[in-house]
């Protein structure tokens, strides 16, 4: 079996709006992410496959003496050079339609990486589309 990602977590202001705007974008479903208080999921496949979780921006993962313990932190940076790119089955125009549904800011970047669609989560966490017609 090939090396595949299964998860990606991220912190966001919102988790449950993020979680269902990629699950929009994406055509995946949503989950509550119990290990996290208002922690939630996007799912492609069940808890089996691919996922992404999204945490409340003030969860930090630590090092404990019993391994990785999410506990509360100040938060201390708005942006990162952590982003994903993802395929979408869905147009460009129905990409940038989700975005302003949920007050993201939509980008088309046809070059430098692109072509590709951007959509900035809390205008802080990059999620790159590329869709069908640039596929």
């Amino acid at each position: 079996m090939p090396t595949q990602i299964r998860h990606l977590s991220i912190g966001v202001n919102d988790p449950k709006q993020a979680a269902e705007a990629v699950a929009e974008l994406t055509r995946g479903k949503v989950s509550p992410f119990h290990p996290v208080k208002n922690g939630y999921v996007c799912l492609w496949s069940g808890w089996a496959g691919q996922f992404i979780e999204f945490y409340p921006k003030d969860i930090r993962l630590v090092l404990t003496n019993e391994g990785a313990d999410f506990q509360r932190s100040p938060i201390t940076d708005a942006f990162h050079s952590t982003h994903l790119n993802l395929t979408t089955d869905l147009t460009g125009d129905e990409v940038k339609n989700i975005a302003k549904k949920y007050s993201y800011h939509h980008y088309f970047r046809p070059s430098n990486g692109g072509p590709l669609h951007e959509v900035w989560i809390d205008d802080q966490f990059l999620l790159e589309l590329v869709t069908k017609e640039l596929q």
